[in-house]
């Protein structure tokens, strides 16, 4: 079990701190697709980075100065709400239709399709541990939006009053 946690903190190293350029998991041997994968998935780690990054400095920066964004928060809210019910929809209805749909969508190859004997790490990644991920993330986009639209009432509440 130590074995599997080292492994995991590689990988967890290697997809978020650009400077780690060399993904070697001493228990894990891999094809050359199989680590191709893990860069394309590290781009798309760094990419999500920096858009939370910039969300999260455009909040506070709102906030400080304030900016009237939350009704523009409070309209991504609706939409995130809607996009990810219908991810969530089809999640629940067939997981593994989404799962490669998300993988066609995503990269423009199939090495996201492991090997188990060349890319052994796929059987300490199986696609319901994905599925669980996807739903705990759903979920957390979920909760952001509530608050943002909870927090968007409240106020327009307080400026109605107000006037």
């Amino acid at each position: 079990m130590r074995h599997f946690f080292i492994n995991y903190r590689i990988l967890i190293r290697y997809n978020n701190w650009p400077w780690v350029t060399t993904l070697y998991m001493p228990d894990f041997p891999m094809s050359d697709t199989g680590e191709f994968h893990f860069w394309e998935v590290k781009i798309i780690f760094q990419v999500l980075q920096v858009v939370a990054i910039v969300f999260i400095g455009w909040t506070i920066l709102s906030v400080r100065k304030k900016w009237q964004l939350l009704k523009y928060f409070n309209a991504a809210g609706n939409l995130a709400i809607l996009i990810f019910g219908v991810f969530t929809a089809i999640m629940l209805i067939d997981f593994d239709f989404f799962f490669y749909w998300f993988h066609r969508a995503f990269f423009n190859n199939d090495y996201w399709i492991f090997n188990p004997r060349y890319d052994p790490v796929i059987r300490a990644l199986p696609a319901e541990l994905f599925m669980i991920k996807g739903f705990i993330i759903i979920g957390m986009l979920f909760l952001v939006s509530a608050v943002v639209k909870i927090k968007f009432h409240i106020d327009r509440k307080k400026r109605r009053q107000g006037d």
